[in-house]
């Protein structure tokens, strides 16, 4: 276990001893293993923090640094800014973080990333018509859209995003929790300028998807179907596994 700085003895009038003085400088020169505690924000202009002894770095503000940020552990409930977070070795460093982890370039690993994905559940209580297009309308692309359609009679519609440049490699997982009810027709679409191409496989075949529509018919929507979509900036690429037959899908 690491060291604990010490206020100890540092009384008004009293003699310093060296260790008063010593043990901070042998906390933030890596001589000796010192955990520290932040409670407020941390921020600095040097080009590399380094903790030689790998120690804990616990911090409940915002830790900033313009150069490479070194340590064992970091546990944060704040905002971590730094170019590059390292341990002794791989497995050394840990990074738990209790807030949103919002990143500007690319994330790259040699091991595992487990995370779960988006899921919006959503019903057909009342008519339903989804347009994806935006940031900000909880449909970031991976986002798993989990229907009961069992709630209502009204239509379910969703208009995927219009395929500009920036939605290339997005994609969408649109899966059936409760069968459609009496009357409830399902369909995902492109605006018109956009394509969906792909297939649909269904209980009696498959039928190529080319056009801008899929419509489920009425109750045709049925558990356990599910769509695919994938952006590749030009138009939408969808695979289609449905518990029908061809006849109550329509392609337009």
């Amino acid at each position: 276990m690491a060291n604990q700085l010490s206020k100890s003895g540092i009384i008004t009038t009293n003699a310093v001893e060296a260790w008063h003085v010593t043990q901070s400088i042998d906390a933030f020169t890596g001589i000796s293993a010192y955990d520290i505690t932040l409670s407020g924000s941390l921020n600095l202009t040097g080009s590399v923090i380094e903790f030689p002894t790998f120690g804990t770095i616990t911090a409940t503000g915002n830790i900033s640094a313009s150069g490479n940020l070194f340590g064992n552990q970091a546990t944060l409930s704040g905002r971590l800014n730094t170019n590059t977070i390292k341990g002794q070795t791989p497995s050394d460093t840990i990074i738990s973080i209790q807030d949103n982890l919002n990143v500007i370039g690319n994330i790259t690993a040699s091991g595992y990333i487990n995370a779960k994905r988006n899921i919006q559940n959503l019903d057909n209580t009342e008519a339903l018509t989804v347009a994806m297009s935006g940031s900000t309308n909880g449909y970031g692309s991976g986002t798993v859209i989990s229907l009961d359609l069992s709630t209502g009679s009204t239509n379910v519609e969703f208009k995927l995003p219009t395929t500009a440049y920036h939605y290339a490699g997005y994609e969408y997982d649109f899966i059936i929790n409760a069968t459609a009810g009496s009357g409830t027709v399902f369909k995902v679409n492109a605006v018109t300028s956009e394509t969906l191409n792909g297939i649909a496989i269904c209980d009696d075949g498959t039928k190529d998807i080319q056009g801008t529509l899929i419509n489920f018919g009425a109750t045709k929507a049925i558990r356990g179907t599910r769509l695919k979509c994938i952006s590749d900036g030009v138009g939408w690429h969808i695979t289609a596994f449905c518990l029908c037959d061809l006849s109550d899908i329509v392609i337009g």
